[in-house]
């Protein structure tokens, strides 16, 4: 992640834009982001202090998905918006912000002791699911399947059961939601339409801009530049103004470097989880461990799915879903380096008895 922001820093300096103030404005906004970040990562410690930060996560997110399953339910479906001027204002952008907060709902769940606690939290995750499909995001759909199906495979023991509960749960939200939301849905299978045809035309833009700026990209909202369409479009009437897609903005604005570093940070983060998995899953005191970064991989596949069609690379959370499995391991590592003094302690004494 440090050497993710010092390469960003890098292309700030070789940005192309030509709207003032743009490179700095975002260069800026991703400064405090990740500082926050790094700050977080050296004041937390523990488990209690680790879950706040998950409470943190799901408040923040979870009050949209709440109000929105609401929304949805009595209007059956609409324009769900999240805050103005953030990240996720559009609906596009909320509906994968929810999707990926559901997993830690689930974990919440399973901490809380009283049985009309985790009632009420299983309701937060149903009306959150229906505010993702009242976004009508086809890509928060894809996300929802993508993440539903590695929690059947890997968030339950009775995997066979977990999948045919979750499947019989979506089921009934997709036969809740109007015509007009089935009939958008259904253009997943099409490329014809013209939302879809004009992601197509600006990746094919990306791909001509860094064919000749392959090192650094061309800086923060390239793609927002009128003046980068007329170097680089290969069409003179779908200019989205946006790389839609994750990889294809870190591409853009990071070039073929930026793209590797961006995604090397989800691919060590899903390895450091599954390490943390297998290392305490004989250990009864830290399940909590092995659930909550496994609840963090969940997470991160819907985004990496649900990404692939929004332009999310410098939102802040999965930075921290990733700071989260960062946390988990530290309180694992001091684990196993407590039972390692004490194991030498024992040898120790034991060895010291057959000397006398």
């Amino acid at each position: 992640m440090v050497v993710l922001y010092l390469w960003m820093c890098v292309t700030s300096v070789f940005a192309i834009s030509t709207i003032p103030g743009v490179v700095y404005e975002n260069w800026s906004k991703v400064t405090k982001i990740q500082f926050m970040l790094f700050i977080t990562l050296m004041m937390l410690r523990g488990r209690e202090q680790i879950q706040l930060l998950v409470w943190v996560l799901v408040v923040s997110i979870g009050y949209f998905g709440v109000k929105g399953g609401l929304y949805t339910a009595v209007g059956g479906g609409g324009m769900v918006m999240g805050p103005a001027g953030s990240f996720i204002e559009g609906t596009n952008h909320i509906a994968i912000a929810m999707t990926m907060v559901v997993p830690f709902m689930y974990y919440l769940s399973q901490q809380l002791e009283r049985p009309i606690y985790r009632k009420m939290m299983y309701a937060a995750m149903a009306l959150t699911t229906l505010s993702v499909f009242g976004t009508t995001s086809r890509g928060a759909l894809l996300a929802v399947f993508a993440m539903s199906l590695f929690l059947g495979l890997k968030g339950s023991k009775h995997k066979f059961a977990t999948l045919l509960l979750i499947g019989m749960a979506l089921a009934i939200l997709m036969a809740v939601m109007p015509e007009s939301w089935t009939s958008k849905m259904s253009t997943i299978k099409s490329h014809e339409d013209h939302s879809a045809q004009s992601r197509l035309y600006t990746w094919k833009m990306i791909w001509n801009l860094v064919i000749h700026n392959p090192l650094t990209g061309g800086g923060f909202s390239v793609t927002e530049d009128s003046m980068t369409w007329i170097r680089y479009a290969v069409t003179d009437w779908a200019k989205a103004y946006s790389p839609h897609s994750i990889y294809f903005q870190a591409l853009a604005e990071h070039g073929f470097i930026g793209l590797f570093l961006y995604i090397a940070v989800g691919v060590s983060a899903w390895r450091l989880a599954s390490s943390i998995v297998e290392r305490v899953k004989d250990d009864p005191e830290l399940q909590w461990a092995s659930l909550l970064v496994r609840m963090c991989q969940a997470s991160l596949m819907g985004f990496a799915v649900g990404g692939a069609f929004v332009n999310l690379v410098n939102f802040d959370l999965p930075y921290y879903i990733v700071g989260a499995i960062i946390l988990v391991n530290e309180v694992v590592r001091e684990k196993e380096a407590g039972l390692a003094v004490k194991s030498v302690s024992q040898n120790g004494m034991a060895m010291g008895v057959r000397a006398v």
